[in-house]
């Protein structure tokens, strides 16, 4: 009967330890560099968004979106998994 009591224990901890996970997100904003042509860089404002999803087992699955005010707005689109 205790090896039953003790492996209901451990069940029960880690499956709450596996499925306890939060998200996290958050904007940014800031000065911007980039490469307009091969001679010219160009300052502008970027703006971003983030949003990030991280499991108890400390791994993390993130994006972010980052728009710029360079020519031709250059839009940066990455995903992280840490």
């Amino acid at each position: 009967m205790k090896k039953y009591i003790l492996i209901l224990f451990l069940i029960l901890s880690t499956s709450s330890f596996i499925y306890s996970q939060h998200a996290t997100y958050g904007m940014k904003t800031g000065p911007s560099l980039a490469r307009g042509t091969v001679d010219t860089v160009s300052l502008g404002l970027q703006i971003g968004a983030q949003l990030e999803y991280v499991f108890s087992w400390n791994i993390a699955f993130g994006s972010e979106l980052n728009l710029n005010t360079q020519s031709g707005i250059p839009i940066e689109w990455a995903l992280q998994v840490n």
